[in-house]
């Protein structure tokens, strides 16, 4: 894989099986441990953060718009006030997070579980 923090292309495999071109400045951190960080008012948007380990992050005020947060943990994640408007949410976990105050529109919740979860104000 190339360098990702400034590249214009990265390569899934090896041998290449497809190259996606991805916008200077992409960040992937796919699969990253970030439990119990504090992450809030961070700009993370547009940022590959799929099968990340987010349990217990304070995401509060966050800007995540348009992250990939596919099959990420989020289980008592703080996400109060975060904007995840155009956020893949498909298949995370969410149980027990606060996403009051959160913007959600245009979020991909599919297969998301969101019984228990404080959805209040979005």
């Amino acid at each position: 894989m190339e360098n990702i923090w400034g590249c214009s292309i990265v390569i899934d495999s090896d041998p290449p099986s497809r190259v996606w071109p991805v916008a200077k400045g992409a960040v992937f951190l796919e699969g990253i441990c970030l439990e119990c960080a504090n992450l809030s008012g961070v700009n993370l948007s547009g940022v590959n953060l799929r099968d990340a380990n987010l349990k217990s992050a304070n995401l509060m005020g966050a800007n995540l718009m348009g992250a990939n947060l596919e099959n990420a943990d989020l289980r008592d994640a703080i996400l109060m006030g975060a904007d995840l408007r155009g956020a893949l949410l498909g298949n995370a976990i969410l149980k027990g997070a606060d996403l009051s105050g959160a913007e959600l529109f245009y979020a991909n919740l599919e297969n998301v579980d969101l019984s228990g979860i404080d959805l209040d104000g979005c």
